[in-house]
């Protein structure tokens, strides 16, 4: 057996007989990783705990330009007491045909959709050459609206991060980051605890969708 040791560890020797760092004999035939060898399985043991242990990245996180209503379906609205609704693309500045705005009006629409839901992805923040990360886009928009005197709601949800805010009009706002993705949710006169519940269908839906 040490003989098979010792063959194994002269074939990672340089040709004056020193350590290439990869494997090298400790007294009483014990073989250790030393120098590069240690640094490669360092690293492959830490990705293997990433993968297990790290995050689940959103399936939409690489995708740019999501059509959200056509994602989201109808049953999602189900969660706002609105059953039979679809939801229609919204308008906003910087995203002009609707694709990533999702919102659910009243029959016949009056003023503010009952609903809207925005969609931003990391590759949406690459394409735009926006220079931020998805965490730092979104403490944008927090500072923004703290800023704007809207008060700040204690809330919790399965999700990377989640702040909410209410402000005119009784609209309630959620800000949500769902690994890899930022979800912009708001409502006119819908409760915080249904608004939480549709913002958990709309999660799950697109990640079945993704």
């Amino acid at each position: 057996m040490n003989e098979r040791i010792n063959n194994i560890i002269s074939s990672f020797s340089a040709p004056n007989g020193e350590s290439t760092h990869i494997l090298q004999r400790r007294s009483g035939g014990m073989v250790r990783l030393t120098g590069v060898g240690l640094l490669v399985f360092t690293v492959l043991i830490f990705v293997l705990l990433f993968r297990v242990l790290g995050p689940d990245e959103h399936p939409l996180a690489l995708q740019r330009d999501v059509l959200l209503c056509e994602a989201l379906g109808a049953e999602v609205w189900q969660a706002l007491g609105a059953a039979g609704s679809t939801g229609l693309p919204g308008r906003a500045p910087g995203n002009p045909d609707g694709r990533s705005i999702c919102e659910l009006h009243l029959v016949p629409p009056a003023g503010q959709p009952l609903a809207r839901v925005m969609l931003t992805t990391e590759a949406d923040l690459r394409y735009r050459n926006l220079g931020q990360s998805l965490g730092r886009h979104i403490n944008t928009f927090v500072a923004e609206l703290k800023a704007s005197g809207w008060e700040v709601l204690e809330v919790q949800g399965p999700w990377r991060r989640t702040h909410a805010f209410t402000g005119p009009g009784s609209e309630t706002v959620l800000l949500i980051e769902d690994q890899g993705v930022f979800l912009w949710i708001s409502s006119i006169d819908v409760p915080l605890e249904r608004l939480l519940t549709f913002a958990q269908a709309v999660t799950e839906q697109l990640r079945s969708t993704g």
